[in-house]
């Protein structure tokens, strides 16, 4: 059986996963990857700052300089940055993080917070339920 959803207004979801969605290409072309219309090269710029990208850009001179295919030429934080910048220029509805990255150094309550003040999505993250301290609701999966 086939059904077909005409003029739904469904939920937007974004997820960041440890196998980052990555293609050869620019930095711009990664943290742009299937939001249309592309935004602004400095309002990309901007927002991979947010989440920890300065260094990278700093690196690599702009966002128009190449990055491997599924990231192989970026650290594992930069692979999380690079999904958490491209999940908040998309401004979905829902984000889901299975990133284990983001539990490093306690630097999930600021990424998270950063997430919260660009987008009024809902967010879930995958993560041992002491590594959140800043978690709304925990539920442990049996």
């Amino acid at each position: 059986m086939c059904y077909a959803i005409e003029d739904a207004d469904l939920p937007s979801i974004a997820y960041v996963g440890e196998d980052p969605l990555i293609l050869k290409g620019s930095l711009r072309r990664a943290a742009s990857l299937g939001i249309h219309p592309r935004p602004d090269p400095r309002h990309i710029r901007s927002v991979a700052k947010a989440f920890g990208l300065s260094s990278l850009l700093k690196r690599l001179g702009s966002t128009k300089a190449s990055i491997s295919e599924r990231g192989g030429n970026l650290s594992s934080g930069e692979q999380l940055g690079v999904g958490l910048t491209r999940a908040a220029l998309m401004r979905p509805d829902l984000i889901i993080i299975d990133h284990p990255a983001l539990t490093v150094n306690g630097r999930a309550e600021k990424l998270i917070g950063k997430l919260r003040e660009m987008t009024d999505a809902t967010v879930v993250v995958v993560a041992p339920p002491d590594a959140l301290p800043c978690a709304d609701q925990v539920i442990k999966l049996a």
